[in-house]
């Protein structure tokens, strides 16, 4: 289980915005006329939108002077996971750390697609009733036995990371 990357995402700052489809806006702007260029800076600056950053490139000490921050990430627009993550101090780390690094959690992941926080706990609910008229219809989508709301594998976790 987890997340797999298959949605669009969003880190929001009070200044900056950062996402996965930055390249693809670049890419619109350019063909874009001057006049529509000239509309998206005037809006952005009217409504006060936060700054696109390429999140390819940004790094999180890019973005925060060190104090306690905190910022949004939004996880898969459909079913709109949204986090509040607060970062308290930026410390020195050792330059053999892997990074990103996971110190601590809890609980298991929501599947992906489940219908956002509603239809998670929707599932959850069917899953704990056997007797429940969706449970065979939910127990064969998420896999009957395999999944475990309690569950947090920190070192699952960390070895994921290597990865990225």
């Amino acid at each position: 289980m987890g997340r797999e990357n298959d949605h669009l995402w969003e880190f929001r700052t009070k200044e900056y915005s950062l996402d996965n489809d930055y390249y693809e806006l670049e890419e619109e702007k350019e063909e874009l006329d001057e006049k529509v260029k000239e509309f998206i800076k005037t809006t952005a600056s009217r409504y006060n939108l936060p700054k696109q950053k390429d999140s390819y490139k940004t790094k999180i000490s890019d973005i925060f002077n060190g104090k306690k921050e905190t910022f949004k990430y939004t996880y898969d627009f459909g079913d709109s996971w949204v986090h509040d993550i607060t970062i308290g101090k930026l410390k020195d780390i050792p330059d053999k750390q892997q990074l990103p690094y996971c110190l601590k959690g809890e609980v298991s992941c929501p599947p992906e697609d489940c219908g956002g926080i509603w239809g998670y706990y929707h599932k959850i609910e069917v899953l704990a009733d056997p007797k429940h008229k969706d449970y065979h219809e939910v127990s064969d989508w998420i896999g009957e036995g395999t999944f475990n709301t309690n569950e947090f594998d920190i070192d699952n976790i960390n070895e994921q990371f290597k990865d990225w």
